[in-house]
């Protein structure tokens, strides 16, 4: 009962282990994944910055070169009056398109302001001289303003002397960075990040209540970590700052699955234990008593039922009593017997266990029977257990990128053990060009699609069949399959529903049509082709082209 004891505590103790183990290391997993989802997020922004700019950048294009502006800025003061209310029209129509702009304003070449429109705003000291392109300038206060606005200048040239690059005048536009907070806010990696848009003087361009970050909240620390990214084209920095808190937050399905682990394993545990409890310590007790009572009680019997050891060592006691002559060595054999069978029973469980988790107990297993089967000359039997096991170890290694012909190999392997089912009745084809074998490709493509094949198209129909599986380099070295059979094909229903379950976002389980298109997708992002085509009757043909390289394959989504 002791040994028992011991054994449970140390099981136990390894099992608290193993859980703060786990939860540390979903912890640091977690911390990765938030870090990068942030610095895909600042990436995000300073895209989504740069096409605000653009678009701010041709409405001034729009604004400065229409016929309109042209004239006002060429004509004297008293004909600039008569035109005011067409420049007037042309600057509200600007407003109406972005909701950003509170102002505009339109100066002559010496710098001098000649129109206006929009909200009235203290602008800062313009540039000695007007930029020769289009520039972003910081952030400034306004008189009386509690929110900070920046103008963005637009030089404008006459376009009759292309040549001369002569410069009529400046637009200026001011703006609110109302309009960026949107974009900021969903950005954020987590629900307590703070996520600021700070210009070249470090003033920040938001409507949060900071307008600048010190040195120190710039650098991450032990309470925040920060990411910043800079825009080149206004030189505007997006900095992140994501509290360790959030960081160090394990995911919250990952602890309930781990919970429910450990929970599943005190219950087995405890199962193991009433089992030990039970069947083996509760009958050696009994045939303890029985053995001291006996001296005093030489008529009494055991009478154990049992069909196990413990129930042969006591078949053996009682016909020990019944033969007076043999006692002294009977008692002897059947208390060795009763020791190797309790040890035989430990490393029977020892042995269970290491095999649970070493898949070379099963590769040794069907080589073993492999091995039988050509000493009995079973080629049958020898060749389909070779073949499973080469199944086996191709579906367990690690790798998630495999070559072509990797992926033949296996599909040829599963070829033999599907002949041999159906005896020959159903039969795959490959078809695989030589120059494209050592090209890299996502692992477990193709054999779902042939299974698919197999077992939803060919097994139901009567006659032979046969699944085609041709691959070869397209145009610009992208790779492509097609996996074709002659079965009963599917109804125009059925086809509709599949292609509509491909489109869905949310995960698949099973390893159908819909889970191999989500793979597709997180291994080549949009840079890959799948379309599927069949008929009732007439059979299906599913066709995949994937790049030459995979550039978007993020291995991290695959080894967690």
């Amino acid at each position: 009962m002791l040994q028992l004891l011991s054994l449970v505590s140390v099981l136990f103790l390894l099992l608290i282990g193993a859980f703060c183990a786990a939860r540390q290391y979903a912890q640091w997993l977690m911390a990765e994944s938030t870090l990068e989802l942030g610095q895909n997020n600042l990436l995000l922004a300073k895209s989504r910055l740069e096409e605000h700019f653009s678009r701010l950048g041709s409405l001034a294009a729009v604004l400065s070169y229409s016929p309109t502006t042209e004239q006002y800025l060429m004509q004297d003061s008293l004909s600039r009056l008569q035109s005011a209310e067409d420049l007037s029209a042309v600057f509200a129509n600007t407003l109406l398109l972005e909701e950003s702009i509170r102002s505009i304003y339109l100066y002559r070449t010496d710098m001098e302001q000649i129109a206006s429109f929009g909200k009235e705003v203290s602008m800062p000291d313009l540039p000695p001289a007007p930029p020769e392109m289009q520039a972003i300038g910081s952030g400034f206060l306004s008189e009386g303003a509690h929110h900070l606005y920046y103008p963005f200048y637009y030089p404008i040239y006459d376009l009759r002397m292309p040549a001369s690059r002569r410069l009529l005048g400046m637009c200026a536009i001011v703006l609110a960075p109302d309009s960026l907070d949107v974009f900021l806010s969903e950005s954020k990696p987590t629900a307590h990040s703070e996520l600021y848009l700070m210009d070249k003087n470090r003033r920040i361009l938001s409507s949060s209540q900071l307008t600048q970050l010190s040195d120190r909240m710039l650098q991450s620390s032990q309470e925040y970590q920060v990411q910043s990214i800079t825009s080149p084209a206004s030189g505007w920095r997006t900095i992140s700052r994501i509290p360790a808190s959030d960081l160090k937050k394990p995911d919250a399905a990952a602890g309930t699955v781990m919970l429910l682990l450990g929970a599943i394993f005190v219950a087995l545990l405890l199962l193991l234990i009433c089992f030990c409890y039970f069947h083996i310590i509760c009958p050696l007790r009994q045939m303890e008593g029985f053995i001291r009572r006996n001296i005093e009680c030489p008529e009494e019997r055991l009478a154990l039922r049992r069909k196990d050891e413990i129930g042969t060592v006591a078949g053996s006691l009682d016909h020990l009593l019944d033969t007076q002559k043999e006692m002294h060595e009977k008692i002897q054999l059947s208390q060795k017997k009763m020791y190797e069978t309790e040890l035989a029973s430990k490393q029977a469980q020892i042995i269970a266990y290491q095999n649970q988790i070493n898949p070379h107990f099963l590769y040794n297993t069907l080589e073993c029977i492999r091995d039988i089967a050509l000493y009995y000359e079973a080629d049958s039997i020898a060749e389909i257990t070779m073949a499973l096991s080469f199944l086996f170890r191709y579906a367990v290694k690690g790798k998630s990128i495999v070559t072509v012909a990797d992926e033949t190999a296996y599909i040829r392997e599963y070829a033999k053990i599907i002949e041999y089912r159906f005896l020959g009745k159903i039969t795959i084809g490959l078809d695989i060009e030589p120059s494209i074998l050592d090209r890299p490709m996502m692992k477990m493509l193709l054999q779902p699609l042939v299974e698919n094949a197999v077992f939803h198209g060919l097994e139901q129909q009567a006659e032979d069949g046969l699944v085609n599986i041709h691959a070869f380099s397209g145009k610009g070295g992208i790779l492509c399959f097609h996996i074709s059979d002659d079965g009963c094909g599917i109804s125009p229903e059925r086809l509709q529903r599949l292609r509509e379950e491909m489109q869905k976002e949310e995960n698949s389980e099973g390893i159908g049509i819909a889970n191999i298109y989500r793979r597709l997708s997180l291994f080549y992002g949009k840079n890959f082709s799948f379309s599927i085509e069949s008929s009732p009757g007439a059979g299906t043909c599913i066709s995949i082209s994937i790049p030459e390289t995979e550039a978007n394959y993020d291995p991290s989504i695959f080894s967690r």
